[in-house]
């Protein structure tokens, strides 16, 4: 299920960045800038991994988290957020992340994040 990773954050550049490390170490990526077009889109979508921004601006994202988990998307998420948050960490964890990581982060930070969240599903 870990090989397709949906990306939703509203900076096109960093979905952008984010996707194009996910296509080199093998994954595919798609990229939405919020988390409505990403449900208006993915619905006809295989499983795989959700990547959001929880820090963004307009729809509460914690909020969205759990709109998507309602609809549902129990797809395996990983919350990122711009700036170390512990009360944003804890919140995304309890919504539904599986885990949370803060930007910048390297690609190695990232795609070891997703190997080890998926050997806990296997």
């Amino acid at each position: 299920m870990a090989e397709r990773v949906y990306i939703v954050d509203e900076d096109r550049g960093c979905a952008a960045s984010i996707a194009r490390t996910l296509e080199a170490a093998g994954y595919w990526a798609f990229t939405y800038p919020t988390p409505d077009a990403f449900a208006q889109l993915a619905a006809d979508r295989p499983p795989g991994w959700l990547l959001m921004d929880v820090g963004g601006p307009g729809a509460e994202r914690i909020g969205a988290i759990r709109a998507l988990r309602e609809r549902g998307y129990d797809w395996p998420m990983i919350a990122m957020c711009a700036v170390p948050d512990l009360p944003l960490a804890a919140r995304s964890l309890h919504a539904g992340a599986r885990d949370v990581i803060v930007k910048p982060f390297t690609p190695g930070e990232l795609i070891e994040m997703l190997r080890a969240a998926a050997a806990l599903l296997d």
